[in-house]
């Protein structure tokens, strides 16, 4: 094997090992930073439905027809935003209200109402003052868990209502969103990585075959 073959090969390897590990680095944050960003809006939202529902399930309203006629065209309102070159139509969020109990009064898929989510980690801390949140896996209709991308982040915020000049706790709203819909912004950075890091693969080998060359 001549020389420069030996020099461009260590060099090469080295080039790409750095390369690889910088990219694996990278790319092992894109999920997580998308995440904190989904989990911060979901966690204003939350504070705020908390306070447009208030007075809905201190009257008993949110098991009325009117209540929920409202949410379902809040959440199947169209959408028509191109976010980063992805063109998002709906919105991928679902909402569910429980009393102070922690029993659910209001579902907006229609298939809690009246369980109990005392139990669960965003209901359940909420109610104890802290800050509730929890990821759900989601599972096909064989049992098989379907992964981590296809979970459901929930965020809760607790329902204040005043009562005699003070603000007692009546319930906890929660909304939840798949992480399934923020996939495509995960991907088209994924993929420009990638297309990145095989451009600055090649300019390198490029770079290391001048190199062993010179040498």
């Amino acid at each position: 094997m001549s020389i420069f073959i030996r020099i461009w090969f260590f060099f090469g390897l080295i080039i790409l090992l750095g390369l690889w590990f910088m990219s694996y680095t990278f790319n092992q944050q894109v999920k997580p930073n998308v995440r904190q960003v989904v989990e911060d809006t979901l966690a204003e939202n939350a504070n705020i439905i908390a306070m447009l529902v208030a007075e809905d399930v201190h009257d008993n309203r949110v098991n009325t027809v009117q209540f929920d006629e409202k949410i379902q065209q809040a959440l199947n309102r169209k959408l028509n935003a191109t976010i980063w070159q992805h063109n998002k139509k709906e919105i991928n969020q679902q909402i569910y209200i429980t009393d102070a109990k922690g029993i659910v009064i209001y579902d907006s898929q229609g298939i809690a109402t009246g369980q109990d989510y005392s139990k669960w980690n965003d209901v359940y801390l909420t109610l104890q003052g802290k800050y509730g949140v929890r990821s759900t896996r989601s599972y096909d209709l064989k049992g098989n868990d379907l992964g981590s991308s296809n979970s459901t982040m929930f965020i809760a915020a607790p329902i204040y209502y005043q009562v005699n000049q003070q603000q007692q706790l009546i319930g906890v709203v929660s909304i939840g969103k798949p992480n399934s819909s923020v996939q495509p912004y995960i991907q088209r950075s994924e993929n420009q990585l990638f297309r990145q890091a095989a451009w600055i693969a090649l300019l390198s080998l490029f770079l290391a075959s001048l190199v062993a060359y010179w040498l």
